[in-house]
């Protein structure tokens, strides 16, 4: 039998998917690592002006320490990584195998079930905290860089 029978389906409630375990297991918020996620929803469609235009500039990065999560951009993320014979990224996010149960959902036309989209949505706020934590790294060495050739 092929590894693709052999796959059972994250989300159906059969769990036991390799990948699900430890994401399910991996810490979002950190001593030193504190997180603050805000659901932005209009009540009016002229509401949604406002909401894309700060997206826009989340995107545009001028506010660094903001990231936006849409569906759109989700579904996209997944359509790239949740191919396995597909070509990815050179660098893919840790946890990145929960794309794969979404798209089969994705291809079959179906929205993904809420259990499996919790775990999307953790599997992409992981990801905005590991980019945010290499973020910070580089501007500590370019800081110390900086302060040693004051120093010289």
């Amino acid at each position: 039998m092929s590894k693709a029978g052999k796959r059972v389906k994250s989300g159906s409630g059969q769990g036991g998917a390799k990948w699900e375990q430890p994401l399910l297991a991996a810490t979002f918020d950190e001593e030193s690592w504190k997180a603050n996620v805000t659901f932005v929803v209009g009540e009016k469609p002229e509401d949604y002006t406002w909401i894309d235009i700060l997206g826009a500039t989340i995107a545009a990065g001028s506010r660094r320490l903001f990231s936006v999560i849409s569906k759109e951009q989700l579904e996209a993320e997944v359509k790239e990584l949740g191919n396995p014979k597909g070509k990815k990224p050179k660098e893919v996010p840790q946890h990145f195998e929960v794309c794969e149960p979404c798209k089969i959902h994705l291809d079959n036309g179906e929205e993904i079930p809420l259990p499996l989209l919790a775990r999307l949505i953790k599997f992409k706020l992981l990801a905005i905290k590991a980019n945010d934590l290499k973020r910070r790294e580089t501007e500590k060495k370019k800081d110390n860089v900086t302060e040693v050739r004051l120093n010289v």
